[in-house]
């Protein structure tokens, strides 16, 4: 019997300013949650740089009443199974105008991480380790001000649960 269902959100060669930004913003619907299962953030740009530059990616959860970030893409979730239905989640990558905290709460949750440029970042969770969004909490994934513009790619997986409730055995 399967409990949850996963799916991928993805953007390709974005051209990113000095400023900071949300790469992803992941909503949980109203019936199900979700867990986090991967992170994939790269560039193409800076491959030959002699800097080591770095950028902080934070990952946070949002709950109750917040402002979403802005100036973004609606995105669309791809399923990894082609007979199960779509997903409950909605979401946006690249906001250039962050989110904030409304009358709700951000809460820093697992990691928050440092992303050396020229390589490739990768933040996987297994088993019971996943991050869990339930109904209308969102994922908000956002890196700090690059020194200089960069293109990214990234590449965010998550596993929508089939109730809102925990099981440990996902």
């Amino acid at each position: 019997m399967t409990t949850s269902r996963k799916h991928s959100v993805s953007f390709n060669a974005i051209a990113t300013a000095t400023s900071a930004k949300d790469l992803f913003e992941i909503i949980a619907g109203a019936v199900k949650g979700f867990r986090l299962c991967e992170l994939r953030i790269s560039q193409i740009t800076e491959v030959l740089d002699a800097q080591d530059e770095k950028i902080t990616v934070t990952l946070t959860r949002a709950s109750g009443t917040y402002t979403p970030g802005t100036a973004g893409t609606a995105i669309a979730i791809v399923k990894w199974d082609s007979a199960s239905s779509a997903a409950v989640a909605t979401g946006k990558t690249n906001n250039t105008t962050q989110a904030v905290v409304g009358t709700g709460a951000f809460a820093v949750i697992m990691v928050t991480a440092l992303y050396v440029v020229k390589d490739e970042l990768v933040i996987r969770y297994e088993g019971d380790e996943r991050p869990v969004f339930n109904i209308n909490e969102a994922l908000i994934v956002a890196i700090s001000a690059p020194a200089d513009t960069i293109t990214l790619n990234g590449t965010l997986i998550f596993e929508e649960m089939a109730t809102n409730k925990l099981n440990s055995s996902l």
